[in-house]
């Protein structure tokens, strides 16, 4: 007799749920809103304001520089990401040629920024340590980059001290993108947005219509039909 055929894949199972596609949650703007007033202070506080009001990713938010933003005309040109995650390796290029974009900063983002520099003004001379133009947003009064995995861990604990429902720190950008959506913006604005390469990545994981907003639909629909 001749030896027993080998497959390398007897025994293996396939789950099936390979076709169910991922769908995160999102905040209501209520609930984002005081998430804004639980960071006040936190070293993680200029990620969430980057991940809510630019909706960006977290290794975008990591790899955000202070010569990335022309804070004269209000602009955030996002170009470099934050790849590895246990040490700070970073890449002077983003996802995807759709994630290469400008960002326009709303005031409030503005005025947040304006005083977060002021900050690590103060931090550099206590410090001592010299600016050379590469520093980032995300950073420690040394000038250490964070880490990404550092950003996800303590955004997890500043949920769970706050009671806030457990959300991942990406969902921020399911935020982001849901807000912008029930506000009335397009999926093609949200899409450019956000940096997307496809309009049907937008529908069918970064929107998620608030509750106020299916009621609004449903009774549209209602008056319609009455």
């Amino acid at each position: 007799m001749g030896e027993l055929a080998y497959y390398p894949c007897a025994g293996v199972t396939v789950s099936a749920k390979q076709d169910e596609h991922f769908e995160g949650t999102a905040y209501e703007i209520s609930t984002a809103k005081k998430l804004l007033v639980a960071v006040q202070g936190d070293p993680i506080e200029p990620a969430v304001y980057l991940g809510l009001f630019l909706g960006l990713r977290r290794s975008e938010v990591v790899g955000l520089r202070w010569k990335d933003m022309d804070m004269e005309n209000g602009i955030v040109h996002i170009r470099n990401t934050v790849v590895r995650f246990r040490t700070v390796s970073e890449q002077e290029k983003t996802k995807s040629k759709a994630s290469k974009r400008d960002l326009f900063m709303p005031d409030a983002l503005k005025a947040y920024l304006q005083k977060l520099w002021e900050k690590q003004e103060e931090d550099r001379k206590l410090t001592g340590w010299k600016y050379s133009g590469d520093e980032h947003l995300c950073q420690w009064p040394d000038g250490t980059t964070y880490l990404r995995e550092y950003v996800s861990r303590r955004f997890e604990k500043v949920l769970r001290q706050n009671n806030l429902p457990k959300i991942r720190f990406h969902e921020l950008r399911h935020t982001a993108g849901s807000i912008l959506v029930n506000g009335g913006h397009t999926i093609k604005q949200v899409q450019e947005f956000l940096g997307l390469e496809k309009a049907s990545t937008t529908l069918d994981i970064y929107t998620h219509i608030s509750l106020e907003g299916k009621k609004n639909t449903a009774q549209v629909l209602g008056d319609l039909l009455a």
